[in-house]
């Protein structure tokens, strides 16, 4: 396979649910599956963002439930670990129920590891035969401990992605080299591209249909349709996108194709596009293909520098420049094109942070979605903000690198502030489910 195949392959995956609380579920579901008996009690031990981002994000199919906290006993009470990011698909209201006298038991403890730095799950669940455990860490389904009863259990049956936790997937690549991939993209990857717009957009209809979430998308829909925002490429993006968001952020029974593991990243380099073409009366499949490709290939790549989880939104910095340079390539823009649409992102909405996963992203990835358009068409007409602009560079390499230098170590104070103040409220019950 190629390096745009290999991308595609690894990193984009369908999800249901939040990734960060997903990752507590296959954790537990894991560790359930080494040892049979009743459950007597669930301890997992997390990083300070998988703690952060599974606060406030619904679980799918649970009608409102929130947190890490549910994740943890329906993975383990009802999970099929075979389904990856998908290991919740089997719950019902039986398995709630089970979930809900566990929680009020006290018999699931979630603790955060102060300190700790990237994607770590460790999850050990207590049963009536004794103890499974099992740790994912350096991305979202990376298994690296399987045990039962303190014995190593065989899991080279696995599928897991080790080759994606060290966080060099795109070492040797320069952000130039990355439209020159996109444009090798084969008929069978057109399929997939194609495939994961459709979900993500079955999601955003789901959204509109359902009021789902804050009910964000179908906010901007209506504000559309009464004539008091105008009905442009930017503004059908946002609803589009928003719409999807509130789906997936209020634990609806949606799926959604994940790219560098994050749905709502995978929400922000589809659906803009897929809105811009509609727009535009653009219908050339191979070309929006191609464009997404392009979108998911800078998302991860701008990812790979700012890191995983953090300080800072991974959809505005890395799926809203995904998507301007994808706009961009739709109408034709060259290389320096896209690489202006996305400094003109960059420049705009460094510093946007992330508080969580939660129903409001949907106003950030709102946001996202316009600020992609809004630079692409910036871009095509000339505009570039330059170097003498605070972290720009003239390359975009390099204010790509000024990127993560602001997120670590630029931000690291800031993410523990985030923490306090969300554990703080989550003292107070702000986060009961």
């Amino acid at each position: 396979m190629g390096f745009v195949q290999d991308f595609l392959a690894l990193k984009v995956k369908p999800t249901l649910g939040c990734t960060e609380p997903i990752c507590v579920a296959l954790a537990t579901a894991y560790a359930r599956s080494t040892v049979g008996g009743s459950i007597r009690k669930i301890e997992v031990l997390v990083d300070p963002n998988i703690f952060k981002n599974g606060m406030g994000a619904g679980i799918p199919k649970t009608e409102g439930k929130i947190g890490n906290i549910y994740a943890a006993a329906l993975g383990a009470i009802c999970g099929d670990s075979s389904l990856c990011l998908e290991v919740l698909n089997p719950v019902n209201n039986v398995s709630i129920e089970t979930a809900r006298q566990l929680i009020d038991e006290g018999s699931v403890v979630i603790e955060v590891l102060r300190g700790r730095t990237g994607i770590f799950v460790d999850a050990r669940v207590i049963t009536s035969e004794g103890i499974g455990r099992a740790r994912i860490e350096g991305s979202h389904t990376n298994l690296t401990i399987l045990e039962s009863n303190g014995r190593k259990v065989d899991s080279s049956a696995v599928v897991s992605d080790a080759q994606t936790t060290k966080g060099c997937f795109f070492e040797g690549k320069k952000f130039a080299d990355l439209l020159d991939e996109a444009q090798k993209i084969t008929d069978d990857d057109v399929e997939f591209i194609l495939g994961a717009i459709n979900k993500n957009l079955e999601a955003a209809e789901f959204g509109l249909e359902h009021c789902s979430g804050l009910g964000v998308g179908i906010a901007f829909d209506k504000a559309i349709n009464r004539g008091l925002l105008g009905d442009d490429a930017a503004n059908r993006a946002k609803v589009l996108t928003a719409a999807a968001v509130d789906a997936r952020m209020g634990g609806e029974p949606v799926g959604i194709m994940a790219v560098a593991g994050s749905g709502n990243q995978g929400i922000a380099c589809t659906l803009p596009l897929l809105a811009f073409c509609r727009s535009r009366g653009l219908k050339d499949d191979r070309k929006l293909a191609e464009a997404v490709a392009l979108a998911f290939m800078i998302t991860g790549y701008i990812k790979e520098r700012i890191g995983s989880l953090g300080a800072l939104c991974g959809c505005v910095m890395g799926a809203a420049s995904g998507s301007a340079a994808g706009i961009c390539r739709l109408l034709n823009g060259d290389k320096q094109v896209c690489a202006n649409a996305v400094t003109n992102v960059l420049a705009d909405l460094s510093g946007v942070i992330c508080d969580g996963a939660k129903g409001g992203c949907a106003l950030k990835l709102a946001t996202a979605a316009n600020a992609a358009v809004q630079s692409a068409v910036l871009a095509m007409e000339g505009v570039r903000v330059t170097q003498k602009d605070g972290i720009v560079d003239e390359d975009i390499d390099n204010t790509i690198r000024n990127l993560g230098k602001l997120s670590n170590p630029g931000m690291t104070a800031t993410d523990g502030v985030i923490l306090d103040i969300m554990s703080d409220k989550l003292g107070k019950g702000a986060y009961s489910t």
